[in-house]
């Protein structure tokens, strides 16, 4: 085997405990790695796999098929039509002009590739394009692994509600996003992403018709009633923030901290009892979770409009009945009043200043589990 391969220009210095097989194997997946835009470039530009046969006239001697011969007595599998070899991610040696050995994958689409009057059988028995081992090759790259999910359940101060004027904050300028970014910057491997499942005028429990009609009255404020669907639609999950709380504030509804508390620890049940809603490598296993406590509210002449009577010594105590829950529970806990203030301009919602320090805070608590 070793003369082979020499034959052929691949080097054969022989580790202990590795066949030659496996040299053959190394030495494909060490050049492939070195080909940093290889997916990218066109044919044309594509970099050369120079660990394959190096005199020209070798290659056009023995042809490809002498190496596909190698290949198939060092152990390699070549049977079978290109359309029916099943590999994640065959290799494709792709013989271009004088001694050219380029490599593609057909995970992208092959025919592309293929010359102008040629189907996939002219491709295979041809010259220009040459399967080789596409069953047996090991995968030239680590699959991508799936990024870990944070989802972030919350009212308006989630939705990135602008306290000058009541647009939407810039989607860069909102938490969640900012937590996404500031999650990737402190990752040393896998990435993170976020979901935002922001709602105005949510609360955890009750529906508040009267809330919902400042926005056509078209949905339903409650919190449960919309937890179990956002769940199952971005499983799998990692982390669960949940940040409610500050609309059950309002006057009419009639709510003191520990009924507010009450419906957070139904939620955070229903979180933890979710079908298979979990992270990627063990979903039957719950999400962490995050409560966060609303803004310390200020009374101003906007967040009495909108019913927030009271709102400010309530949001006070609701914070501290938010920590106690987490703490009983054995759940994280985010008091956001600790860093950041609502805007002045309504007393209710975060300005894009705040924006910022929200995520850092979350992103130093998260970046623990």
């Amino acid at each position: 085997m070793k003369i082979r391969l020499k034959r052929l220009g691949v080097a054969t210095v022989e580790p202990v405990g590795f066949d030659p097989g496996e040299i053959l194997r190394q030495t494909l997946h060490r050049q492939f790695h070195q080909q940093q835009t290889l997916h990218t470039a066109s044919p044309t530009q594509r970099p050369l796999i120079t660990a394959l046969p190096q005199p020209q006239q070798q290659l056009q001697g023995q042809g490809m098929g002498r190496l596909r011969w190698l290949l198939r007595s060092s152990g390699f599998c070549t049977q079978g039509t290109p359309s029916q070899r099943q590999s994640s991610l065959p290799l494709l040696l792709d013989q271009g002009e004088g001694n050219e050995i380029w490599s593609s994958s057909h995970h992208d689409n092959v025919s592309a590739r293929i010359l102008s009057g040629q189907g996939l059988g002219g491709a295979e028995s041809g010259s220009w394009l040459n399967w080789i081992c596409a069953d047996s090759l090991p995968s030239m790259t680590a699959p991508a692994r799936e990024p870990r999910t944070v989802l972030c359940f919350g009212d308006s101060n989630t939705w990135g509600f602008n306290p000058d004027g009541g647009r939407r904050l810039p989607h860069d300028t909102r938490w969640p996003n900012q937590l996404e970014q500031q999650l990737n910057r402190r990752a040393s491997g896998q990435a993170w992403r976020t979901i935002e499942d922001g709602l105005n005028s949510r609360t955890w429990l009750l529906d508040d018709p009267i809330g919902a009609a400042r926005y056509g009255a078209q949905y339903s404020c409650s919190g449960r009633s919309g937890l179990m669907t956002s769940l199952h639609s971005h499983k799998p999950i990692d982390v669960v923030i949940l940040a409610l709380g500050c609309n059950d504030c309002k006057d009419y509804l009639n709510l003191s901290a520990e009924q507010i508390a009450d419906g957070a620890r139904i939620l955070i049940h229903d979180i933890r009892s979710a079908l298979n809603c979990g992270p990627r490598e063990r979903p039957d296993q719950p999400p962490c979770i995050v409560l966060m406590t609303p803004p310390l509210v200020t009374i101003t002449a906007q967040s009495l409009a909108w019913g927030f009577a009271g709102a400010d010594t309530k949001s006070l105590a609701l914070a501290s009945r938010y920590l106690q829950l987490a703490d009983e529970l054995e759940l994280l806990a985010f008091d956001v009043q600790i860093v950041a203030t609502a805007s002045s301009l309504d007393g209710i919602h975060f300005d894009s200043q705040a924006q910022s320090a929200i995520a850092s805070g979350l992103a130093d608590l998260i970046a623990q589990t």
